[in-house]
């Protein structure tokens, strides 16, 4: 998808999310809070080309995470 040749420190992220027990909620959390301290004092461009990116990652991370989790249920 959109995070180009970050698949495998996605995949690597996602391991360790699921290994500390971080539920999506709690995964989301985690990531909002550091979008804001990454957009901050950003002017409007900056932090509208920031949140989409971020928007792409969260939603590998959490397909990522969500594998993790339907492998450990099955």
């Amino acid at each position: 998808m959109g995070a180009g040749s970050l698949g495998a420190e996605l995949e690597r992220l996602a391991r360790l999310l699921h290994a500390a027990g971080f539920s999506a909620p709690k995964t989301l959390d985690l990531h909002v809070a550091a979008l804001e301290e990454l957009a901050r004092g950003l002017g409007r461009n900056s932090s509208r080309h920031v949140v989409q990116r971020a928007e792409q990652l969260i939603l590998e991370v959490m397909v990522a995470l969500a594998e993790h989790y339907r492998q450990r249920a099955a």
